[in-house]
């Protein structure tokens, strides 16, 4: 987590850069983006933004990647190689999640 937490420091200044430039260009903008287990991740995305706020889904078994996702964002364009994202910068495994069971959701 620690690690993690560093490499989105050292990413921030270049994803808010990204994401602006996307944005003037009215191009590919995430708007939020997680990993972990698929049941947890559907769950969240049910709720509305008032409810997230009223009573926070525990982040157990999810990982907020959206900045992560964001730095793979380059001229409109989504560049990130299939396969497993835990060892991609800004992201990790969450407990209990087994890595074949492990989806990434982009909005």
């Amino acid at each position: 987590m620690e690690k993690r937490n560093k490499e989105l420091a050292l990413i921030a200044g270049r994803v808010r850069k990204l994401y602006h430039a996307e944005e003037e260009a009215n191009g590919l903008l995430v708007l939020e983006a997680y990993y972990g287990d698929r049941k947890a991740i559907e769950e969240r995305l049910a709720l509305t933004f008032q409810e997230k706020l009223q009573r926070p889904v525990p982040m157990k078994r999810i990982l907020e990647v959206t900045d992560a996702v964001r730095f793979c964002v380059n001229d409109s364009q989504l560049y990130m190689k299939g396969g497993s994202k835990q060892n991609r910068i800004g992201f990790y495994l969450p407990d209990d999640v087994r890595p074949e069971k492990a989806v990434l959701y982009i909005r």
